[in-house]
């Protein structure tokens, strides 16, 4: 009796003193410098580069301006990137999740977005363009909350918006392309409104 007594106050003992440690393990992001020759932080890159060529071109030169990292049941990189395609320059905000070793070690994208882009700022663009982007971000995180994933959807593009006034309320439909780590990329019809007091998500169906 005296030996179980022991090892179970061993037991917790040793919970009490790796909990904390574990627990001070996981956090906000932090930064690094951008231009550290860190192997795990250039395959991030990679990554992400690899997709921002996808929107433009194979020539199309990418800077990195930022690096952040975030432990968490592996490590988020949050990148800022530029592409230049000569004259033109749009900046971007990548995030790419690494898995634990232990699960594989791969690197995906998460989420991508494009933080100036002139061809869509100029002034044919309307201020109904930013409605739309935070209408999208709403209803992603939104369809993320209600899947049965442990990763969140990433908003790969607005392939169409349109917009309508309903009294105080503007009537967001979105055709929006998702990606995710563990499944091919969905396409998703949805009906935000939004008003004064915030977003709601009326309507989300996957269309492929």
């Amino acid at each position: 009796m005296r030996g179980l007594l022991v090892t179970v106050f061993l037991g917790a003992s040793l919970y009490l003193f790796v909990q904390p440690a574990m627990t001070g393990l996981l956090g906000g992001f932090s930064s690094k410098p951008a231009g550290e020759n860190d192997a795990r932080v250039n395959q991030a890159v990679d990554v992400a580069t690899k997709e921002i060529k996808g929107k433009h071109s194979s020539s199309t030169s990418i800077s990195v301006e930022s690096v952040e990292t975030q432990v968490v049941a592996g490590t988020n990189y949050k990148l800022r990137l530029k592409a230049s395609d000569g004259d033109s320059h749009t900046r971007y905000e990548a995030v790419v999740y690494e898995e634990l070793p232990h699960a594989g070690g791969k690197f995906s994208l998460t989420d991508l977005k494009a933080i100036d882009s002139p061809e869509k700022d100029s002034a044919s663009s309307g201020s109904g363009a930013s409605g739309s982007k935070e209408a999208a971000t709403f209803a992603v995180q939104q369809i993320s909350s209600q899947s049965n994933s442990l990763m969140p959807f990433a908003l790969k593009e607005i392939v169409k918006s349109e917009e309508s006034k309903e009294g105080g309320i503007t009537l967001h439909r979105l055709k929006l392309k998702l990606g995710h780590t563990s499944m091919d990329d969905q396409t998703y019809d949805v009906e935000v409104a939004s008003q004064d007091k915030g977003f709601e998500l009326r309507k989300s169906q996957p269309t492929s």
